[in-house]
């Protein structure tokens, strides 16, 4: 919480780890692979929570990671007896910390009468006597925080510029990433399938998830590999990075399937059997048309021989 704070007004403070630096790397060849850019897309993350695409966030969210969970196999451990986001971060963080922080109420955890103090950053906004009681100051940002221009560039204890406004927004970003059902699920099946369990840089997983590396962009170092059931057959959804597309039986790429970011919808069996009745009744039609064409232009032939044979013995008699 101290560290949360601190980040909160004085930015980042160097590596607050306090577990052994592990020197474990991930390499970008599995979250490239296109069972993991179909995991993307399937989860809907990207969609559900957009802010994710933003670096800042993704740095933050990734040290918040790191500093919850000492290792994959213990994050597995939290998120399977944790089934509820929410309950997972009042366990974590104790009861609605990263809200009421967002919200610039540190009451709950500092006290009413702790010797943190935050006159110098709040003054600047226009808060000269609140800024000195959490109480009051709790009160001010709950009653009329819309009046206060919190998106400004202020200087912090150190002489650094920090926006308030922005660094709020990113705790409320980190809370709401928390609390998300798709992220959770996500970062669970990431941990899995990368075999990430004895891992102890979960921060950098993060940061590999959603980073848009060349790795994953060139074609010539991550050249497409088709994907099959366990039965042999091609998979009705194949991806490259981070796009997807529908394929059919042979493995060909349907027309107008491909997607980015996203898993493009496959017609189901049904409707793909109807499709191919469809095309099948035009075919018939078709070729029943052809046919009665060809009937005609045959008559017509016939008449036409037939005529110019009475016309050329007309000729000839006369």
């Amino acid at each position: 919480r101290r560290q949360a704070l601190s980040r909160l007004f004085y930015g980042p403070a160097g590596n607050w780890n306090v577990f052994p630096d592990s020197k474990d790397t991930l390499s970008f060849l599995g979250t490239c692979s296109p069972e993991f850019q179909e995991l993307l897309a399937n989860s809907g993350l990207l969609q559900s929570l957009p802010e994710l695409e933003r670096p800042n966030v993704r740095d933050i969210l990734a040290e918040v990671l790191q500093g919850m969970f000492p290792s994959g196999a213990l994050a597995l451990k939290a998120l399977a007896f944790t089934p509820n986001p929410k309950r997972l971060q009042e366990n974590l963080f104790g009861g609605k910390f990263l809200k009421n922080a967002g919200n610039f109420n540190f009451t709950g955890t500092v006290g009413n009468s702790g010797t943190l103090s935050f006159s110098q950053v709040f003054s600047q906004v226009g808060l000269t006597q609140a800024a000195t009681d959490l109480m009051q100051l709790a009160k001010t940002f709950t009653d009329d925080s819309a009046s206060l221009n919190l998106d400004q560039k202020i200087s912090d204890s150190y002489g650094r510029s920090v926006n308030l406004k922005n660094n709020r927004d990113v705790i409320k970003l980190v809370s709401v990433a928390l609390e998300s059902e798709q992220f959770l699920s996500t970062l669970q099946e990431a941990i899995k399938q990368l075999k990430a369990e004895e891992n102890t840089q979960l921060g950098e997983l993060l940061r590999a998830i959603f980073q848009k590396s060349d790795v994953c962009k060139s074609p010539t170092l991550t050249p497409y590999v088709p994907q099959c059931t366990e039965d042999g057959r091609y998979r009705e959804v194949q991806c490259q990075g981070s796009e997807c597309w529908c394929v059919d039986s042979r493995g060909l790429e349907i027309a107008a399937s491909r997607t980015s970011g996203s898993r493009p919808r496959c017609s189901s069996q049904c409707e793909k059997e109807r499709q191919m009745a469809i095309a099948d009744l035009r075919s018939s039609f078709l070729n029943v048309r052809l046919m009665v064409l060809t009937l005609h232009v045959s008559a017509l032939a016939k008449v036409v021989s037939a005529s110019a044979f009475r016309t050329q013995e007309a000729l000839f008699n006369v």
